[in-house]
């Protein structure tokens, strides 16, 4: 019952942590997702076409890289179904023919994300209740909960990672209640829930993947459970395989990896590059610079990292999963993630990796050592996220977008976190989209800006 209680606590201080701050700005890779679920609450399916300046911009050759036309005509969002639906529930009340703005409809796609994350923390949490005292599972949920990667940045809108969160912390936390079967029945269906809705965080799955094959090794009726779990996943993963048969000519989730090939700064259209340099760069830039870095953003997985050496099979799953999704996002070409507060791509890793230092520190022989890094390194993440929510930039990156001047990633002085303590600097704001105001499900589209009245 205390574990319970500290869960749902979990949740709430998420949920209110994303909904009490201002609204931040927004990048791109968060408007279809909004825009997708107001198409949903009105017409019922995922076609963009109803939206007017959406068709205006691919008429004219401008279409944006967030949503693809189908060889149907249709037009959907690159990032696929899930945000979309994980919102619709937000713009329910919205009236036909009501005015609303884009600012409004930003608004209702953060109530959706403040639930997705305050879920996904009350998950967390369940998870480290399995391993350490339901107090510290608290503290240690709230960090991820409050850290770049969740109420700053991911409670903000409706990425993908916002809506997949919670099946990976779900996941989690039936590893860690792995004594119990049934919970192990549910992993699989999580982690291709997780798959389907994220792609990218491949990484991170396939670690968690291995430590449900490992601890199925201890189950007696192996066979049933394994047969249970593959039924469940394909209940799961059904929707998902007809939704990219119908758009992307394929069952599987395709749509971010075209799009990042034909965007591709490469003259090849390439979406990865695993040459020496760039991925000499990426890791760099992932790990250590003051753009993107995780040892300026969340040193908290850094540290997790090196606990786990002497950690049990689970963590150590958690750490090579940690790895590999380092490595997979800086194979991608734009591994920097466009505008954004922090190393966004690695968003999930912060979560595994509070994770797997909690389970370290709940060791009866944890080295005194650990707990003094791990306490700071929990501190300086929870700062930085803290201010992140605090100070709100009219831009995620805080003096140059690094998709034109990538140098700024390096760049300390005028970097995020420095930003962060520093007095606001006088910009425009970042326009995704006409901020209206619309008429909310008129009589032939979706939105179109309201015309004046005559006098």
């Amino acid at each position: 019952m205390r574990l319970a209680a500290c869960c749902v606590l979990a949740g709430l201080v998420a949920v209110v942590a994303c909904v009490a701050s201002e609204l931040r700005p927004q990048g791109g890779d968060t408007v279809p997702g909004r825009l997708g679920a107001a198409v949903l609450a009105c017409r019922g399916d995922f076609d963009l076409r109803d939206v007017d300046w959406l068709v205006e911009r691919q008429r004219s050759g401008r279409a944006p890289y967030f949503v693809r036309v189908t060889s149907g005509g249709e037009m959907v969002s690159t990032y696929g179904p899930a945000p979309a639906a994980a919102g619709s529930l937000a713009m329910a009340s919205l009236k036909p023919g009501g005015l609303v703005g884009d600012r409004a409809l930003m608004r209702r796609a953060r109530y959706a994300a403040a639930a997705c994350v305050g879920l996904a923390a009350a998950l967390l949490c369940l998870a480290l209740g399995a391993v350490t005292s339901p107090m510290r599972a608290l503290a240690a949920s709230a960090v991820a909960a409050l850290s770049f990667a969740g109420a700053a940045t991911l409670g903000q809108a409706l990425w993908q990672q916002t809506v997949a969160l919670p099946a990976v912390t779900g996941a989690l936390a039936t590893l860690a209640w792995g004594r119990h079967v049934s919970a192990l029945m549910a992993t699989p269906a999580l982690l291709a829930l997780s798959g389907m809705i994220r792609p990218p965080a491949a990484g991170v799955l396939i670690g968690l993947g291995l430590a449900w094959l490992l601890a199925l090794r201890q189950v007696r009726r192996r066979a049933l459970c394994v047969a249970a779990a593959a039924l469940t996943s394909l209940v799961v993963v059904a929707p998902f395989a007809i939704w990219n048969q119908r758009h992307h000519q394929t069952p599987l989730p395709v749509g971010q990896i075209s799009q990042a090939q034909e965007n591709s700064p490469r003259a090849n259209g390439q979406a990865f590059d695993t040459t020496p340099a760039h991925m000499a760069e990426a890791l760099a830039g992932l790990i250590v610079s003051p753009g993107r870095g995780l040892l300026f953003f969340a040193p908290v997985v850094l540290v997790a990292l090196v606990s786990a050496r002497r950690g049990n099979a689970l963590q150590r799953s958690c750490a090579l999963g940690v790895l590999l999704e380092i490595g997979l996002i800086g194979s991608w070409v734009t591994w920097w993630g466009g505008i954004t507060f922090g190393p966004r791509l690695l968003a999930e890793t912060v979560w595994i990796g509070v994770f797997a230092l909690g389970a370290a520190l709940g060791r009866p022989d944890a080295p005194r050592w650990l707990g003094h890094a791990g306490g700071a390194a929990a501190a300086w993440t929870l700062a930085v996220g803290l201010l992140g929510l605090a100070r709100d930039p009219l831009q995620w990156e805080m003096r140059r977008n690094p998709d034109v001047h990538r140098e700024a990633l390096w760049d300390l002085v005028e970097g995020p976190v420095a930003a962060l303590v520093s007095p606001a600097a006088d910009r425009e704001p970042v326009q995704d989209a006409p901020a209206g105001p619309f008429l909310f499900c008129a009589p032939r589209t979706l939105m179109r800006p309201e015309l004046p009245r005559a006098p």
